[in-house]
């Protein structure tokens, strides 16, 4: 059987010394942490700079948007009060049908335009025009295919 004492001391020398140089300072590793520290510091005052702009402009946007939020509040609120005035001239079983057909469809009324109904998107035939016609001025008038309240106008094709 062989001795690997040798051999294993010299593997140690070798690490050794590795270690030993690489351990050292010297002038260049110290001078290149230097820089790549300053460069850290430099990028570091660069981000800084550009998230403090970057929260600028989220509170400048923050405050677009509010101001825009209450606007819209504004013009619901007028809407709104418009509506209940409108809707205190319907007759109560003309609102009801209305509410109903709004909470089934989205939409309780739509225009009739040149033979169209606006809600189903759909042209109605010449015997339900004819009908619809016939009709006095303030009956209450249904789309045969959506149920819709149709509500005439002068664009109808009546």
């Amino acid at each position: 059987m062989r001795s690997r004492t040798p051999r294993t001391s010299r593997t140690f020398s070798t690490s050794w010394r590795r270690w030993s140089a690489a351990s050292r300072p010297s002038k260049t590793r110290s001078s290149r942490s230097w820089s790549n520290f300053e460069n850290a510091q430099r990028d570091l005052g660069a981000v800084t700079s550009e998230l403090s702009e970057i929260g600028g402009l989220i509170t400048e946007a923050e405050g677009t948007r509010d101001k825009a939020f209450g606007e819209i509040d504004a013009q619901l609120a007028e809407l709104t009060a418009e509506r209940e005035l409108t809707a205190k001239a319907v007759p109560d079983d003309l609102l009801a049908l209305y509410g109903k057909l709004r909470s089934q469809y989205g939409v309780g009324a739509a225009a009739l335009r040149q033979r169209r109904c606006e809600g189903c998107r759909l042209e109605l035939n010449a015997a339900d025009l004819r009908e619809i016609a016939a009709e006095p001025a303030d009956a209450v008038l249904r789309c045969p295919e959506c149920s819709r309240i149709l509500v005439r106008t002068s664009e109808s094709g009546l």
